[in-house]
């Protein structure tokens, strides 16, 4: 008796292991994919003086991650339904490394731009197959809350985190320790994930792929962002910048014909006949805009304007990162007390604030202001992000909560491809770097206020009725 009750309680035990070992290999590798989105932002001046490529090469090295990465989320969602989100985290987890050795050894800037796609196809694979393995293994409601918040609670962790890395690594061991630092990390993802993991959790189901879909969304984005991308070089009456243009138009529009017409389609249209859900996603983007705008045009503000070093750099960021990390655990009393609507708009006006102040600070304020302005983008950011989750979430049709959710993500990465590649136009054709900051800044201070108008316009009392029904 006493022998049967020592298993039956050791086994119990041992499932509960092995899910919070499943969910640090997870975790890891969320980790990595956000990390790479930050910590490469403070090596972009060393990696122009080694491999040359100007502004243009710059925007290229952050665009390329994040291009591929929205366009490939939808389609990587329908992989892991068809051949199972374990095999297709553990594959992801093997090719993010391995692009990221690549990255290390390029000799070239063409090349590093070429290998940040194919890591981008790898970040792609890992985020939604690890949020349908957390689903499958933590079935019961309040477990999966709770795995779902330590899961989301490291993509503020990998943004603080990042500039610091970075900054530490360039300074000492040069840009490529960037890349380098991916591999021993998911090395540990893929070993407590393939070790942990029920491949037998559920079966893969036989869904259909929307090749035609994929292919469209991404040469769409792919060529809308060439276009703004290389306008700094060619001219924007150029004829390759107006073809580019023209075939981003032909694509786009190719992608929703495509996609009305597939039996499993990528991203189902009946999404957008919610007004709620069509708010939350161009929230997303204009929130993603705004953050990544920011840290490429303050890392240039920092390093070349003001001779910040590498780690310096990552040190001024603390002030934006910190917030992100330490505030989303504040989130539930502020959405329970005002309502996601509000929570988000406000947000979106603390960002639009700082990024205003920013820009019409003097070329040389000193820190102080500076920081104010970081702390509150910051804190702008950190009262969206998880809100907006729920409001898409619950805005979803039935049975397609998993769809919008990635379809929020492809349209935060989207915003993030955009906000690196509009400021990098405006830079290019600024008299110098203090006034592009400066129009930059105004510009992505302009968007977040459009975002603030956006949510209390049309979600408004809607998502804060959601919110306190639960």
């Amino acid at each position: 008796m006493n022998g049967t009750s020592v298993t039956a309680g050791t086994k119990p035990a041992n499932q509960r292991n092995r899910s919070s070992w499943l969910l640090a290999g997870l975790s890891l590798g969320y980790f990595i994919v956000l990390l790479d989105t930050t910590v490469v932002t403070v090596a972009l001046p060393a990696i122009r003086d080694a491999l040359g490529g100007g502004l243009t090469g710059m925007s290229w090295i952050t665009g390329a991650y994040t291009m591929v990465f929205a366009s490939m989320l939808l389609g990587m969602g329908a992989l892991a339904d068809r051949l199972g989100a374990a095999r297709v985290f553990l594959g992801g987890i093997v090719l993010f490394m391995l692009a990221s050795v690549l990255c290390a050894v390029s000799p070239a800037i063409g090349w590093l731009i070429g290998f940040r796609a194919l890591l981008g196809v790898g970040g792609a694979a890992l985020l939604p197959s690890s949020l349908t393995i957390i689903a499958e293994t933590f079935t019961d409601p309040a477990r999966r809350a709770k795995a779902l918040g330590i899961w989301a609670a490291v993509s503020g962790l990998a943004l603080a985190a990042g500039p610091i890395i970075g900054g530490i690594l360039v300074d000492t061991l040069g840009w490529q320790s960037i890349f380098l630092l991916n591999i021993p990390v998911g090395i540990l993802s893929w070993l407590w994930t393939r070790a942990n993991v029920d491949f037998s959790a559920r079966k893969p189901a036989p869904s259909g792929m929307d090749p035609a879909g994929q292919l469209a969304g991404l040469l769409g984005v792919a060529a809308l962002t060439s276009a703004f991308m290389e306008s700094e070089e060619l001219g924007w009456g150029s004829p390759v910048i107006l073809v580019l243009f023209a075939a981003a138009v032909l694509l786009i529009g190719l992608f929703v014909w495509i996609e009305k017409r597939s039996h499993s389609p990528m991203l189902p249209l009946s999404l957008f006949k919610s007004r709620v859900l069509v708010t939350g996603l161009a929230a997303g983007l204009l929130i993603n805009f705004g953050l990544s705008g920011v840290l490429f045009v303050m890392t240039l503000y920092f390093q070349q304007l003001h001779r910040y070093s590498a780690m310096g750099t990552g040190l001024a960021f603390l002030a934006l990162t910190l917030p992100m990390a330490v505030n989303p655990m504040l989130m539930s009393r502020l959405i329970s007390r005002y309502g996601a609507a509000r929570t988000i708009g406000t947000g979106f006006l603390l960002a639009c604030t700082g990024m205003l102040i920013q820009a019409l600070l003097p070329a040389d304020p000193g820190y102080i202001p500076t920081g104010i302005s970081l702390l509150l983008i910051g804190c702008g950011v950190s009262f969206i992000l998880p809100p907006l989750v729920s409001v898409v979430m619950s805005a979803a049709p039935q049975g397609k909560t998993g769809t919008a959710s990635g379809a929020l993500n492809a349209f935060r990465q989207l915003g993030a491809t955009l906000g690196v590649a509009l400021p990098g136009v405006l830079m290019a054709a600024a008299p110098d770097l203090s006034h592009g900051v400066m129009s930059s800044l105004l510009l992505t201070g302009i968007l977040c206020l459009a975002g603030s108008v956006l949510v209390f316009r049309y979600i408004g009392g809607t998502s804060t009725n959601m919110s306190r029904n639960r």
